[in-house]
Protein backbone atom coordinates (compact mmCIF):
# COMPACT_ATOMS: atom_id res chain seq x y z
CA UNK A 1 0.00 0.00 0.00
CA UNK A 2 1.13 3.26 -0.76
CA UNK A 3 1.56 5.80 1.83
CA UNK A 4 1.63 3.35 4.77
CA UNK A 5 4.39 1.37 6.13
CA UNK A 6 3.70 -1.91 7.64
CA UNK A 7 5.86 -3.26 10.39
CA UNK A 8 8.04 -6.24 9.65
CA UNK A 9 7.12 -8.70 12.06
CA UNK A 10 8.50 -8.87 14.99
CA UNK A 11 10.20 -5.25 14.94
CA UNK A 12 7.87 -4.52 18.13
CA UNK A 13 8.20 -1.19 16.58
CA UNK A 14 5.06 1.28 15.54
CA UNK A 15 5.47 2.88 11.62
CA UNK A 16 6.41 6.32 11.88
CA UNK A 17 3.57 6.96 8.87
CA UNK A 18 0.81 5.17 11.16
CA UNK A 19 2.40 7.38 13.71
CA UNK A 20 2.11 10.76 12.26
CA UNK A 21 -1.36 9.97 10.69
CA UNK A 22 -2.96 9.41 14.70
CA UNK A 23 -1.53 12.48 16.35
CA UNK A 24 -3.02 14.57 13.08
CA UNK A 25 -6.21 13.43 13.70
CA UNK A 26 -5.92 13.50 17.51
CA UNK A 27 -5.16 16.70 17.09
CA UNK A 28 -7.94 17.83 15.25
CA UNK A 29 -10.18 16.33 17.67
CA UNK A 30 -8.90 18.07 20.04
CA UNK A 31 -9.12 21.52 18.50
CA UNK A 32 -12.85 20.68 17.29
CA UNK A 33 -13.86 19.17 14.20
CA UNK A 34 -14.09 22.06 12.04
CA UNK A 35 -10.70 23.14 12.74
CA UNK A 36 -11.22 26.17 15.60
CA UNK A 37 -10.45 26.64 18.93
CA UNK A 38 -12.65 25.26 21.19
CA UNK A 39 -13.15 28.73 23.04
CA UNK A 40 -14.79 30.03 19.79
CA UNK A 41 -17.51 26.85 19.66
CA UNK A 42 -17.97 27.80 23.35
CA UNK A 43 -18.49 31.72 22.39
CA UNK A 44 -20.32 30.87 19.53
CA UNK A 45 -22.98 28.67 21.50
CA UNK A 46 -23.22 31.44 24.38
CA UNK A 47 -24.26 34.09 21.34
CA UNK A 48 -26.49 32.23 19.74
CA UNK A 49 -28.29 31.06 23.63
CA UNK A 50 -27.87 35.14 24.61
CA UNK A 51 -29.96 35.68 21.22
CA UNK A 52 -33.17 33.63 22.15
CA UNK A 53 -32.34 34.63 26.17
CA UNK A 54 -33.36 38.48 25.63
CA UNK A 55 -36.07 37.61 23.47
CA UNK A 56 -37.44 35.40 26.98
CA UNK A 57 -39.37 38.52 28.91
CA UNK A 58 -42.03 38.67 25.35
CA UNK A 59 -42.95 34.99 25.51
CA UNK A 60 -46.50 34.39 26.44
CA UNK A 61 -47.93 31.61 27.61
CA UNK A 62 -51.35 30.93 27.23
CA UNK A 63 -53.47 28.35 29.29
CA UNK A 64 -56.91 28.22 27.38
CA UNK A 65 -58.77 24.98 26.16
CA UNK A 66 -59.23 26.71 22.56
CA UNK A 67 -56.03 26.54 21.86
CA UNK A 68 -56.01 22.74 21.97
CA UNK A 69 -59.30 21.68 20.35
CA UNK A 70 -60.62 20.95 17.48
CA UNK A 71 -63.40 23.70 16.26
CA UNK A 72 -66.64 22.30 15.25
CA UNK A 73 -66.00 18.88 17.88
CA UNK A 74 -69.27 17.58 19.44
CA UNK A 75 -67.18 16.95 22.77
CA UNK A 76 -65.98 20.42 22.70
CA UNK A 77 -69.43 22.18 22.14
CA UNK A 78 -70.81 19.73 24.83
CA UNK A 79 -68.31 20.98 27.27
CA UNK A 80 -68.81 24.45 26.25
CA UNK A 81 -72.33 23.73 26.73
CA UNK A 82 -71.97 22.68 30.01
CA UNK A 83 -69.55 25.47 31.22
CA UNK A 84 -72.19 27.81 30.42
CA UNK A 85 -74.97 26.28 32.56
CA UNK A 86 -71.94 25.43 35.50
CA UNK A 87 -69.87 28.47 35.20
CA UNK A 88 -67.62 27.41 38.54
CA UNK A 89 -65.18 24.89 38.36
CA UNK A 90 -66.31 21.59 40.46
CA UNK A 91 -65.75 17.72 39.97
CA UNK A 92 -68.25 15.26 40.56
CA UNK A 93 -67.41 11.75 41.53
CA UNK A 94 -70.00 9.18 40.92
CA UNK A 95 -70.76 5.57 41.13
CA UNK A 96 -73.29 3.25 39.66
CA UNK A 97 -74.64 0.24 41.83
CA UNK A 98 -77.46 -1.85 42.01
CA UNK A 99 -78.56 -0.59 45.75
CA UNK A 100 -76.45 2.55 46.69
CA UNK A 101 -77.80 2.32 50.37
CA UNK A 102 -76.23 -1.24 51.42
CA UNK A 103 -73.33 -0.76 54.39
CA UNK A 104 -70.52 -1.67 51.88
CA UNK A 105 -71.73 1.32 49.38
CA UNK A 106 -71.79 3.59 52.35
CA UNK A 107 -69.21 3.19 53.57
CA UNK A 108 -66.84 3.16 50.73
CA UNK A 109 -68.96 6.83 50.06
CA UNK A 110 -67.54 8.07 53.33
CA UNK A 111 -63.64 6.76 52.83
CA UNK A 112 -64.06 8.50 49.15
CA UNK A 113 -65.65 11.69 51.25
CA UNK A 114 -63.00 11.77 53.72
CA UNK A 115 -60.44 11.79 51.20
CA UNK A 116 -61.43 14.24 49.39
CA UNK A 117 -62.07 16.27 52.62
CA UNK A 118 -57.85 16.03 52.93
CA UNK A 119 -57.86 18.31 49.77
CA UNK A 120 -60.33 20.62 51.88
CA UNK A 121 -57.55 20.90 54.20
CA UNK A 122 -54.96 21.11 51.72
CA UNK A 123 -56.63 23.96 50.12
CA UNK A 124 -56.59 22.22 46.66
CA UNK A 125 -60.52 22.29 47.27
CA UNK A 126 -62.80 24.75 48.60
CA UNK A 127 -65.42 22.08 49.75
CA UNK A 128 -66.96 18.44 49.79
CA UNK A 129 -70.94 18.00 49.50
CA UNK A 130 -71.48 14.19 49.71
CA UNK A 131 -73.95 12.06 51.37
CA UNK A 132 -71.62 11.29 54.31
CA UNK A 133 -70.85 15.15 54.95
CA UNK A 134 -74.18 16.44 54.82
CA UNK A 135 -77.04 17.11 57.75
CA UNK A 136 -80.53 15.56 57.52
CA UNK A 137 -82.85 18.25 59.16
CA UNK A 138 -85.99 16.95 61.00
CA UNK A 139 -88.53 19.34 61.82
CA UNK A 140 -91.45 18.72 64.75
CA UNK A 141 -93.97 21.03 65.79
CA UNK A 142 -91.54 22.97 68.07
CA UNK A 143 -87.69 22.47 67.05
CA UNK A 144 -85.56 21.27 64.35
CA UNK A 145 -82.95 18.77 65.24
CA UNK A 146 -79.89 18.27 62.84
CA UNK A 147 -77.84 15.59 62.43
CA UNK A 148 -75.56 14.01 60.08
CA UNK A 149 -76.71 12.09 57.59
CA UNK A 150 -75.03 9.02 57.77
CA UNK A 151 -73.84 9.57 61.67
CA UNK A 152 -74.36 5.60 61.98
CA UNK A 153 -74.70 3.65 59.06
CA UNK A 154 -77.24 0.95 59.25
CA UNK A 155 -76.72 -2.39 58.31
CA UNK A 156 -78.72 -4.17 56.05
Amino acid sequence: MPGLAVPSPGSGSRSRVKDDFHESHMHRLGRGSNNHPRWLGVFRLAGFSWFFICFLPQLQSRADVDDWTVDGDADVAYFKEFKSLFPQDFFVVAYQEDDLFRENNLTVLRHITRDLQELVATGEAEDVISLASVNDIIGTDDTFTVQPFLGTIPPR
